[in-house]
């Protein structure tokens, strides 16, 4: 129900992107990637390039990482 609250927000307030925090949440990035036409941007808790790669292929358009390594 939450998805669904937080998708008809985004409809109203029509951002240009969005960002889904934690970015470790792949299955919540590719419910929002299905149902919303804006770019995703996958936040928080990213330590690894393999999270980069789940993120990514859940409908991430891009991540944001604390991480320098991965920069």
């Amino acid at each position: 129900q939450s998805v669904d609250t937080t998708v008809e927000a985004i409809k109203t307030a029509k951002p240009d992107m969005i960002e889904v925090m934690p970015g470790i949440a792949s299955k919540t990035i590719k419910k929002l990637y299905e149902k919303l036409d804006i770019p995703i941007i996958a936040g928080g808790l990213i330590e690894t390039s393999e999270e980069i790669a789940v993120a990514l292929a859940n409908g991430a358009a891009a991540v944001s990482t604390g991480e320098e390594t991965l920069w």
